[in-house]
């Protein structure tokens, strides 16, 4: 466990070797489930995946285990009104990003499996490899540091410490030392809280894309106080009022220059949680805020969510400071 957690190679942990010979002597297919969310530890672990494919058929199987929030999304109704999406519908956007992100990387379209979260995240991806069979669970792992390692290690570990089934770790790749390729941004989110300073960030996201990117405006607002009733019938006006002036931010000359926007109004009681989470939700390659880069009691608000979300994000953050007076 600690080898796994520490290795910045993939490790594989054999329990039983049998189907793993089977396969490569091309007697029958490897039945493969891969813990997937919508972080850089999904896309390695399907990357990997891509160069076993050419070892032997693969039979594979995305399970992501959805958390209540991402089972009640909302979605334009009639005349751009928000509308509640009934989770079956939620299920079946989950599935197609994981499907368009399977094909990117591994070129093939899985399986996927997508189930509600009602235990422990270890447990419901165990008894899911069960249910089909899998003779290897594939999990994407961060190299996480001290404390940091003590918090996000305990899934994977559990993991591989009750498996019946080998399972493979796969770490996100360390950029080497050395030149780098030019990176190639073409989704970014931009969030405001609609304030002045935070609605002028809009035009810096987009003047990081070229033609077929895309730009994810994003509004954090805390859920209604009751699921009916009048304060949820104002919830949902602010909502509709909300989604049309993220619209109101979409620079003129977007369309022409061919970039997309999307406007997300996301409910979360932590903005800056809810950023880092769309973000990676979204596939953002980049973040853009505003922020006044004051620091202390200045800081309240829009400050501080900038400042938790550079701490938090593993996206590059574009953080657009007011002009100088």
């Amino acid at each position: 466990e600690r080898i796994s957690e520490a290795s910045l190679v993939p490790t594989l942990v054999v329990r039983a070797a049998e189907p793993l010979l089977a396969w490569t002597r091309g007697q029958r297919a490897l039945k493969i489930l891969v813990a997937a969310d919508f972080t850089a530890t999904l896309d390695a672990a399907l990357r990997w995946l891509a160069e076993w494919r050419q070892i032997g058929p693969c039979e594979i199987t995305l399970g992501h285990i959805a958390e209540p929030a991402e089972l009640r999304i909302e979605a334009a109704g009639a005349e751009g009104d928000p509308k509640t999406v009934p989770p079956a519908e939620a299920r079946r956007v989950i599935e197609a990003e994981l499907r368009d992100r399977a094909m990117r990387l591994l070129g093939v379209a899985p399986a996927i499996r997508v189930v509600p979260q009602a235990d422990r995240v270890d447990e419901q991806l165990l008894a899911l490899a069960a249910e089909i069979g899998a003779d290897l669970l594939v999990l994407g792992t961060h190299q996480w540091h001290g404390l940091e390692r003590l918090w996000h290690a305990s899934t994977s570990r559990r993991i591989l410490h009750d498996a019946p089934m080998s399972v493979a770790c796969v770490p996100v790749p360390v950029v080497p030392g050395g030149p780098a390729a030019i990176p190639k941004i073409t989704r970014v989110l931009v969030a405001t809280d609609f304030s002045a300073l935070a609605d002028r960030a809009a035009p810096h996201a987009y003047s990081l894309l070229r033609e077929g990117g895309t730009v994810f405006l994003v509004h954090v607002t805390r859920p209604p106080e009751s699921p009916e009733g009048p304060a949820h019938l104002a919830h949902l006006v602010r909502l509709r009022e909300a989604t049309a002036r993220l619209r109101a931010l979409i620079p003129p000359d977007a369309r022409a220059a061919g970039i997309a926007s999307e406007e997300h109004v996301v409910e979360h009681t932590d903005p800056a949680t809810a950023i880092c989470e769309a973000a990676e939700r979204f596939g953002a390659e980049a973040i853009c805020l505003g922020s006044h880069g004051r620091a202390g009691i200045s800081a309240a608000l829009l400050g501080s969510v900038a400042h938790a979300v550079l701490a938090r994000s593993r996206s590059p953050v574009l953080v657009v400071r007011p002009p100088a007076a």
